[in-house]
């Protein structure tokens, strides 16, 4: 019997509500759900309160906390949730008391170490990070500079306790909790104090988590059993091996961010990298959607299992889910570029249509190599992630430096897309050692409609081609996924006609 178009379309999402990572993808999304909202409402209100410069100026300053954070927590928390985990299996109480007290003092040692020194350099951080020599901004890098401790013991330790204790709901309740107490409080002190409330409040926001954290962690133990002050040398060597991963590639890619962003203000100014970041932030709105199912279900199960034919299904999965919703959503940002940014912000970054264009184009490719990046991981190849990640972010620095210094701002997302294009590439190929051919086929040939498709709106973004064409874009590939699994086929439906 031949399938309509419209009961293919049924029967893809019903398929695709079977599959275990779009299962898990509802399951993790409320919180993100929440993030989203209320991330949203704080950029919609600082772009309008702030402008251009002032939205720019906010997102060096989380930047920045970011970077030192990831710094400061030395990589830690995974090793931390899963020495905890199987301590607690084998009810081995003076092991995983060392654990504890060892990442806790060893987070709060490097802690003093950076940050202590930074506090007599307020004035040429300020003049680096802001581009700026007024001394207003002294009292925000203070208050910067005091909120790297405390994001480093809310996210890097405290939350590693309900993941551990498997209290998943009770993360996700305190999480968002705190982010619409958070977002409250945002709007007196940005309309109070402007952009200084705005950065002041970066602080405010990782003390309330740290507050609800606290609150939520008293129903798994005791604070004696949280705050534990010891330390042992051979669990620390050990963790921090393991942890390794995490601080290499978070460190060096927020690096990498500050430094291109810190490019384009001292080379456009404050203004045009306020533009800028309303495409980050759009990436930073759906990106969880993707990746936090791929660590719900797709790392653990290729954890436990490795390579086999029932994980090679699951990898040909994540691949069509993480390609589909990828594409779903640069289709309609490339689609209304300008309403969403009126939506997001206001009309005075209309200029950012230009780089969603140039950065969309290198989505999909970015969620190619993270998943074989989650691949590398789970079968413990930490080397060979950690020469891709780092591959990526030199490429994508040098190109950006070399592209901006020609180009303007263009060059930071079209070094984005290359970047991306090129390690995305590799894994892909890589892919296909670990997929039989069949499947390996039906992954390439969606990755070149979604790629192509995505890049046919890019131009039609780029060139202000008319909405009609757009959409009629969007139709074709609907159709063209649609005959790729076999929901559709042309020639019976010619033949029937």
């Amino acid at each position: 019997m031949l399938k309509t178009p419209s009961r293919a379309a049924v029967n893809l999402f019903k398929d695709l509500f079977r599959d275990k990572i779009f299962r898990s993808a509802l399951f993790t999304s409320p919180l993100a759900i929440i993030r989203l909202a209320t991330g949203f409402i704080r950029s919609k209100y600082a772009a309008l309160s702030l402008g251009a410069a002032g939205f720019g100026l906010l997102s060096q300053a989380n930047l920045f906390v970011l970077f030192f954070t990831s710094i400061g927590s030395l990589g830690l928390v995974n090793s931390l949730m899963q020495q905890m985990s199987y301590h607690r299996e084998q009810n081995n109480v003076t092991e995983l008391l060392k654990v504890k007290g060892t990442t806790l003092v060893s987070q709060l040692v490097i802690l003093a170490i950076l940050i202590l020194p930074l506090v007599f350099f307020t004035g040429p951080l300020n003049e680096y990070l802001f581009n700026t020599r007024d001394t207003s901004f002294r009292l925000d890098m203070l208050f910067l500079l005091a909120a790297i401790p405390v994001t480093v013991i809310t996210s890097n330790y405290v939350e590693g306790f309900f993941t551990a204790y498997s209290r998943f709901d009770l993360y996700i309740r305190a999480s968002s909790y705190a982010a619409i107490l958070s977002v409250l409080l945002f709007f007196p002190m940005v309309y109070r104090w402007g952009i200084h409330g705005a950065i002041i409040h970066i602080w405010v926001n990782v003390f309330i988590l740290l507050l609800f954290f606290l609150y939520y962690v008293k129903k798994l133990v005791e604070y004696k059993d949280v705050f534990i002050f010891r330390f042992e040398k051979g669990v620390f060597v050990k963790i921090f091996k393991e942890g390794m991963v995490n601080l290499s590639c978070a460190a060096l890619a927020n690096l990498v961010a500050l430094l291109i962003r810190n490019r384009i203000i001292h080379d456009a100014g404050e203004t045009e990298n306020g533009i800028y970041q309303i495409v980050i932030s759009v990436t930073a709105y759906y990106t969880p959607f993707i990746t936090n199912p791929l660590w719900a279900s797709y790392f653990p199960l290729l954890s436990a299992k490795g390579v086999r034919e029932e994980t090679q299904r699951i990898i040909k999965g994540t691949l069509v889910y993480t390609m589909l919703a990828c594409s779903v959503v640069c289709g309609i940002v490339l689609t209304i570029p300008e309403l969403l940014i009126r939506i997001l912000a206001s009309p005075q970054f209309l200029k950012a249509k230009q780089f969603f264009s140039l950065q969309m184009a290198g989505d999909i490719w970015y969620f190619v190599f993270f998943i074989f990046g989650i691949y590398l991981l789970s079968q413990r190849k930490v080397k060979h992630y950690l020469v891709m990640w780092m591959c990526y972010l030199v490429i994508q620095y040098v190109l950006a430096q070399w592209l901006i210094a020609r180009l303007g701002v263009n060059g930071a997302p079209l070094a984005y897309s290359i970047s991306c294009l090129a390690i995305g590439l590799y894994a892909i190929l890589e892919f296909g050692k670990l997929l039989p051919r069949s499947d390996f086929s039906k992954i390439l040939e969606l990755l070149g409609v979604c790629f192509v498709f995505v890049t046919g709106l890019a131009a039609c973004c780029w060139y202000n081609i008319p909405v009609a064409i757009k959409i009629a874009g969007l139709a074709g590939w609907g159709i063209c996924v649609l005959v790729l699994f076999r929901y559709l086929n042309i020639k019976r439906l010619i033949q029937r006609s």
